[in-house]
């Protein structure tokens, strides 16, 4: 795949699974990733490509952000999708995860970052300068809102070992 000036990319989150029973749904991870195309001529035109998922499992509320090179990168988040008190649907809490990975548009492929020194979930930017990404706020581990900025600078990117065991 070619770089593309107005390329969007957009992975996981939930889909929602209707229940026999009235008004009975669930939020169920999506392992879902597709590239965007926006017309040059009428930016409401995007062309959409469905691409290979991730490395790992889906993620909910992982950081998104892109650097000027080509990459878009995909920061923490948390493999169970949850409510806005960090309870997963299914009742359980939710943990975050720390690893880093990009999705490279020149060679169309994903690559691995590693990871974050601090686990983190409940984003929705990763804002970038100057090579630099800042992770602002979220949530750490057990459910706890944090105020802090992670600053970070995502490792070179190599080929992820496994992409269905989630290793990173």
């Amino acid at each position: 795949m070619r770089l593309l000036t107005g390329a969007l990319l957009i992975c996981d989150g939930v889909q929602i699974q209707y229940e026999a029973r009235a008004n009975s749904r669930k939020f169920l991870p999506s392992r879902q990733c597709w590239t965007g195309e926006i017309s040059a001529e009428n930016f409401r035109e995007i062309r959409w490509h469905p691409i290979d998922a991730h490395p790992g499992l889906p993620r909910y509320r992982m950081a998104a952000g892109g650097d000027l090179k080509g990459k878009v990168f995909f920061a923490g988040g948390s493999v169970n999708p949850y409510n806005f008190n960090g309870i997963a649907y299914d009742g359980k809490p939710s943990q975050p995860e720390a690893s880093v990975f990009s999705y490279n548009f020149k060679s169309g492929e994903w690559e691995c970052n590693g990871n974050l020194s601090t686990a983190t979930m409940d984003h929705r930017g990763l804002p970038a300068h100057k090579g630099w990404f800042y992770l602002i706020g979220g949530m750490r581990k057990d459910q706890k809102v944090s105020a802090k900025v992670l600053k970070f600078k995502p490792g070179n990117g190599a080929p992820c070992r496994s992409p269905l065991a989630g290793e990173f």
